[in-house]
């Protein structure tokens, strides 16, 4: 069944946190544009029995409008070479994957997923105000641990969540909060009750300077 590429599967397919790897090591591409603040770039790709990810590679143009025509969603669907390019980055360097399985017998079947690139509105913004997309290093949470984690990974499971992109300012105060997905039993006011609690930040670093940057976090509650 190794080199069937049309099973299904049943259980594998993932890499453990994976998500948090991507928003901590996601360097965003440069826009020439401002038409859209989100962009979703699929790729697709094998997983390999040693865990390891090959066949990497973009989507067509078929592929997409294929999407467009079935799904309803927010971002702007793309397979532009930067961001192609930041996401096979990523996926390379994100680790251990779990194999594919099907009864418990390894499949080779392909997946997808699509990488999500959400631009603060400060980004657009004429005077940036020392905005810095890319820094050197990204913003920290420097408060409680034991809040941060209640908040963000309760050990207790939650009703859902509410992703959320805003500025970390100098003085480490998070601003310009808004939310930009939403799932589940909640909805982005209470979100944003438990995001206020999450008070205080170390700020990114450009050039051995503190700067203003974006932050995603998904709040649980």
């Amino acid at each position: 069944m190794e080199n069937n590429k049309h099973l299904s599967f049943d259980a594998g397919g993932y890499c453990k946190g994976f998500e948090t790897f991507v928003l901590n090591n996601v360097i965003y591409p440069e826009l020439t544009t401002d038409l859209y603040d989100r962009y979703s770039v699929p790729l697709t790709f094998r997983i390999a029995m040693d865990e390891s990810v090959y066949d990497i590679k973009g989507v067509s143009n078929d592929y997409i409008s294929d999407f467009k025509s079935r799904y309803t969603t927010n971002s702007y669907i793309t397979n532009d070479v930067d961001f192609v390019e930041e996401a096979t980055r990523l996926i390379k360097l994100s680790g251990s994957w779990t194999p594919c399985t099907y009864h418990g017998v390894y499949v080779n079947v392909e997946r997808i997923y699509f990488f999500n690139f959400v631009y603060h509105k400060e980004y657009f913004s004429r005077d940036m105000n020392g905005f810095v997309l890319n820094p050197d290093v990204k913003p920290e949470y420097n408060g409680e641990r034991e809040i941060y984690d209640n908040i963000v990974n309760p050990p207790g499971g939650c009703d859902g969540f509410v992703t959320f992109i805003a500025i970390v300012e100098l003085d480490g105060k998070l601003s310009n909060e808004y939310w930009i997905d939403c799932q589940g039993k909640t909805n982005p006011g209470i979100g944003l009750r438990y995001l206020s609690k999450l008070t205080s930040w170390k700020p990114a670093i450009k050039d051995g300077k503190e700067v203003r940057s974006q932050i995603i976090i998904r709040v649980t509650c």
